[in-house]
């Protein structure tokens, strides 16, 4: 199975009440099999996480489509799986990141 967590840093109010419809349609138009996600809120920050149970290996998601959605929505997002994590943002000079987590 492999997780996508959207992630971002929240002010005033949870952003990602607003984004999930987005980032789960973006998600959705992708990968058309039933996909779960769940909501989470830290004091700081708010996730969204999408299990994609049909995938066994991150190298099997669209980096391309993670990569829209968050420079569109301005969040951050980790791919994992059971061995590997890898995370991806833009930084200041609005250039895609990767960091491998292992």
């Amino acid at each position: 199975m492999v997780h996508i967590e959207f992630y971002t840093f929240k002010d005033e109010y949870n952003p990602m009440d607003k984004l999930k419809e987005t980032i789960i349609d973006s998600i959705s138009l992708n990968y058309t099999d039933n996909i779960k996600f769940n909501v989470n809120k830290k004091d700081d920050e708010c996730s969204l996480t999408i299990n994609l149970d049909f995938l066994n290996n991150i190298e099997d998601v669209d980096i391309f489509v993670l990569e829209e959605i968050c420079h569109e929505n301005e969040i951050y997002v980790q791919v994992y799986d059971s061995n590997t994590k890898k995370e991806f943002y833009y930084d200041e000079s609005d250039e895609w990141i990767y960091k491998d987590m292992d």
